[in-house]
């Protein structure tokens, strides 16, 4: 993920579903179709809108609807270790408006 972020390429959808493992146990990242080429050098008015994720691992940014970078990977990645090390997700809510 962060050599992803390396290259400008913006996952946006990180979750336990999309990584996968192989025969020799070493994880894979899958589900590119919300991933998005991002250029970090350009000015903050080139921040993304788009309003796409899983609920329970999108990041502040997104619902908040004022632009965002790569960081929302980091977020995505710091609940899928939080329920690793945990078993749960660090937030619970009964709908998406409740969650936010």
């Amino acid at each position: 993920m962060i050599v992803l972020n390396r290259i400008d390429i913006i996952h946006r959808d990180l979750k336990p579903a999309n990584i996968l493992l192989t025969k020799d146990n070493r994880a894979k990242l899958a589900d590119f179709g919300l991933a998005r080429k991002f250029d970090l050098q350009q000015e903050q008015d080139s921040l993304l809108q788009t309003q796409v994720g899983t609920p329970y691992y999108k990041a502040p940014e997104i619902y908040e609807q004022k632009g965002y970078s790569d960081n929302v990977d980091l977020w995505s990645l710091g609940i899928l270790l939080f329920q690793m090390v945990r078993g749960d997700i660090p937030f619970h809510a009964r709908s998406e408006q409740e969650l936010f």
